[in-house]
């Protein structure tokens, strides 16, 4: 059972466009599974029956399997992949039997992204003391995921090549390893080149090949992004934990609020799916609603009904 676990996380690598975060998710959970069914003395899995597979569910539910009870997102997920292990055994390796073909998780509601007002944009930037070597790297990281919409992993993994300075223009390798190409505008230019001025010089770091480099010359990591981000949030008293995908999200949603063509967004993003862009639709149809109820003489807020 366990080989079959390694053939199907080797196809998925292989064959699907998900980020290794998204294979590692599916490994922890098609694994639960197993350990599941040879603590109840199954080791085929078509011995897998409807009655098997749904007190797994139910416990997995109630959190007897995880030890805490699992949120809707993650019992969906946990779902989703024990259905696409079973369809790549039916489909690869002879396995007729498929217990959790008819089940289905219940909806939730659609989560809405974490982002930012062009406000508190501006306060988290300007923290940074631009006659600082350091400051002027974490502020132009910063800069660039609000300019470009780039993930943290795009950020890190920035290299020097994929900028084409006279272009303003980054060449992103995204999930999947899909290419596409982020414009950026003049003042992260005007950043860039201060960042490669200073900072490359005072610690000798011409040569390298990626672009966000510590003072060792080394790769910036994700988590050392994560924590410039949680930093700059507390300098500029922001009342929300502040991560790096906020800016990515911020990016997108200013830009539909300011009338870019939601197809555009997609390209921009990097999302296979329009339907992935368009939660922030919902974003901007809720900031509307807000300025509705706020200011319509015949809101609730008013006194009107």
């Amino acid at each position: 059972m366990d080989e079959f676990l390694e053939l199907f996380i080797n196809y998925l690598k292989n064959n699907k466009s998900g980020s290794k975060h998204t294979s590692d998710a599916y490994f922890r959970d098609v694994s639960r599974f197993i350990i599941y069914l040879h603590n109840n003395a199954i080791d085929n899995f078509e011995d897998v029956d409807n009655f098997i597979m749904l007190n797994f569910i139910q416990q997995l539910r109630n959190g007897s399997i995880t030890s805490t009870k699992l949120n809707d997102t993650s019992f969906s997920r946990n779902i989703s992949s024990i259905k696409s292990f079973y369809l790549f055994l039916n489909r690869y390796h002879g396995i007729e039997n498929n217990p959790v073909k008819n089940i289905k998780t219940t909806s939730k509601r659609l989560k809405l992204p974490e982002f930012l007002s062009y406000d508190d944009i501006n306060n988290i930037l300007n923290v940074f003391d631009l006659d600082d070597t350091v400051s002027i790297r974490n502020r132009l990281l910063i800069e660039i995921m609000y300019a470009s919409g780039l993930r943290v992993s795009e950020v890190s993994n920035l290299k020097v090549c994929d900028i084409y300075f006279d272009e303003q223009v980054l060449v992103i390798m995204g999930k999947g390893n899909k290419q596409r190409m982020v414009p950026f505008h003049n003042r992260c230019l005007k950043l860039m080149n201060k960042y490669l001025n200073d900072y490359y010089s005072i610690f000798n770091l011409n040569n390298s090949e990626y672009f966000f480099l510590n003072q060792k010359g080394n790769k910036l990591s994700e988590r050392s992004i994560q924590m410039i981000c949680e930093k700059a949030g507390v300098l500029a008293n922001m009342h929300v934990g502040i991560h790096p995908h906020m800016f990515r999200h911020s990016f997108a949603t200013h830009l539909l609020d300011n009338g870019a063509d939601l197809r555009v967004v997609q390209e921009l993003l990097g999302h296979s799916n329009l339907s992935t862009t368009q939660i922030y639709t919902h974003v901007s149809i809720d900031k509307l609603k807000m300025v509705v109820l706020n200011n319509h003489p015949y809101s609730m807020k008013n006194g009107e009904k």
